[in-house]
């Protein structure tokens, strides 16, 4: 769980160094399986690897999507690594994951009716 954690601290800072020390309110980071579950995570969350981080951006705005592409390219202009930028439009907050793969995903997901997402 050391390593997991140390990934999630390395993001928080990352978050951190974008949006002020006081700025962004982290709701959530490394999980493990059992908390993921309690908590309504996929099996297999980037949470649960140690590589995602949630957070409320300063202000307790709500976030929009141009906020994740905002934020991928400022990743990008410092040269970071991320897999995913994504916002959550039913929650208003964004989702950060450095999973190594690097993918640049930048997402907007909304509820479905009847259940599941859109992105």
């Amino acid at each position: 769980a050391v390593p997991r954690l140390a990934l999630t601290l390395r993001t928080i800072n990352i978050i951190g160094q974008r949006y002020g020390l006081t700025g962004a309110n982290v709701t959530s980071g490394y999980r493990n399986e059992a908390v993921n579950k309690a908590v309504g995570g996929v099996e297999g969350s980037h949470h649960s690897l140690g590589y995602a981080v949630d957070f409320n951006l300063p202000g307790g705005r709500l976030a929009v999507p141009k906020d994740a592409v905002e934020l991928a390219d400022w990743l990008d202009s410092i040269g970071e690594s991320y897999d995913e930028v994504m916002v959550y439009g039913d929650k208003g907050h964004i989702h950060v994951s450095v999973d190594p793969r690097s993918r640049k995903k930048v997402l907007f997901r909304t509820p479905k009716a009847g259940g599941g997402y859109n992105y």
